[in-house]
């Protein structure tokens, strides 16, 4: 789980970022890999469990 206090000193030295669980989460990637001219790739964490600890986006946010 990448935290959003970390993405700027992430961003510029991967190519992936594997489980992203939230939009603040995705729009931060986003702002600081568009400083640096770069795209990052990321992959959605998808909350299907009914768990309540569990993260991820819902399944209705992703269509």
């Amino acid at each position: 789980h990448l935290q959003t206090n970390k993405v700027k000193q992430v961003v510029p030295f991967v190519g992936l970022i594997h489980s992203v669980d939230s939009l603040k989460l995705l729009q931060e990637i986003n702002k600081e890999a568009a400083h640096i001219n770069r795209v990052v790739p990321c992959l959605l964490q998808i909350h299907i469990a009914e768990e309540p600890g569990k993260f991820g986006f819902s399944p209705d946010a992703c269509t």
